[in-house]
């Protein structure tokens, strides 16, 4: 989903993960366009809601990846650090 935010992402797929048992495992990844659009802490808060309210089924977070059109120094790459690290 190109362009989505994390809220965007989890609301999308609830319906598929009530579906799933213990045997079965979701890898979220996500969150470099909630830092673009200066909501770092909305898709955390979204991201921990949609984790909670998941107990049929394992998940994995992923940290939010680097973007790699900007520089190393580039604001928004500066805070998926703040991101990843508020993440973990």
């Amino acid at each position: 989903m190109p362009g989505a935010r994390l809220e965007d992402i989890t609301n999308l797929v609830d319906d598929e993960i009530n579906k799933l048992g213990k045997n079965d495992v979701v890898i979220a990844i996500g969150g470099t366009n909630d830092v673009n659009k200066n909501e770092t802490n909305v898709g955390l808060e979204h991201l921990r809601t949609f984790i909670h309210k998941r107990h049929n089924t394992n998940i994995m977070k992923v940290a939010a990846p680097h973007r790699h059109d900007l520089q190393e120094a580039s604001c928004a790459n500066k805070e998926i650090v703040v991101f990843n690290k508020k993440l973990h």
